[in-house]
């Protein structure tokens, strides 16, 4: 997608949620964690990320700490997980 279409995307969901900053909010394909950290540093707190590749949230881990839940998941594998309850 890029960066500017990233930012476009956080702009938008800051707007939408500017006085909401606890909606949670689930990055599917998260890779490193990058557009999440965006949304960390505008004060967003509920956020995960979900990735079937383990060394992308390794990454992602590093850059984010504790500002987001990670979950290695495959959405393609059937029952793998429950990913019910986002804004």
């Amino acid at each position: 997608f890029g960066e500017q279409c990233e930012g476009r995307i956080v702009t938008w969901i800051s707007k939408q949620f500017s006085s909401h900053k606890t909606a949670k909010i689930i990055d599917l394909g998260s890779g490193n964690g990058h557009f999440l950290l965006r949304l960390a540093e505008l004060d967003f707190i509920n956020l995960t990320g979900v990735d079937y590749s383990g060394k992308a949230l390794e990454l992602a881990a590093k850059l984010l700490g504790e500002r987001a839940t990670l979950r290695e998941v495959d959405l393609l594998k059937k029952g793998e997980t429950d990913l019910a309850g986002f804004d």
